[in-house]
């Protein structure tokens, strides 16, 4: 059986504007992607590139804040409906935010505006101050974080490509529900739609 990679898109809320980080959710998502990361700003993304800590940074130099968040993901849902678009929404976030707001109520929150699941990459699932447990209760997708990079799973990824495990062990990105979700080649290892 050939296992198909989906693809998953990122943005930082509110970078380049609101209007700006909407339109290019839109142009992701039309484009085929199965999940949208949707990145909530935050002061110190240590998980992140220096681009998309760039991107936080004015973002909330612009006023970005969680709330506003929330707001943007009820408008990007409703677009989604109103074009018929099956992306799935993603929360990435780090802790501190989580913490800051209220575990629980970032979560209810999260599930009202129809997000799908999180990712939070400072928070191990061993210390993950029951955020696994409390995202199964409001019926987000508990298995969406980010995982560190195993030997299994980069073996797994580099099957399903067909690619030899040395050049792709670098590359793979996320492991979502314990899949491959979105692999980034480099050098000569190719993959095949």
């Amino acid at each position: 059986m050939e296992q198909k990679i989906q693809l998953m898109g990122h943005i930082v809320a509110g970078f380049p504007s609101l209007e700006g980080s909407l339109e290019a959710a839109l142009g992701i998502a039309e484009g085929g992607a199965e999940y949208l990361e949707v990145q909530f700003p935050f002061s110190d993304p240590n998980a992140d590139g220096v681009a998309i800590a760039n991107a936080c940074e004015e973002s909330l130099q612009k006023g970005f804040n969680t709330d506003l968040g929330f707001e943007f993901l009820v408008q990007l849902k409703r677009a989604f409906v109103d074009r018929n678009l099956s992306t799935k929404i993603l929360i990435m976030t780090y802790g501190n935010i989580l913490f800051a707001y209220g575990i629980e109520r970032f979560l209810k929150r999260a599930k009202e505006c129809g997000v799908f699941g999180l990712i939070v990459p400072d928070l191990s699932l061993q210390n993950d101050e029951n955020l696994f447990g409390l995202s199964k209760q409001y019926g987000l997708e508990n298995k969406v974080m980010e995982f560190s990079v195993s030997s299994a799973t980069v073996g797994e990824a580099a099957k399903a490509v067909g690619c030899e495990e040395e050049k792709i062990a670098k590359t793979l990105s996320f492991i979502v529900e314990d899949k491959p979700i979105l692999i980034v080649v480099a050098g000569d290892c190719k993959i095949d739609n």
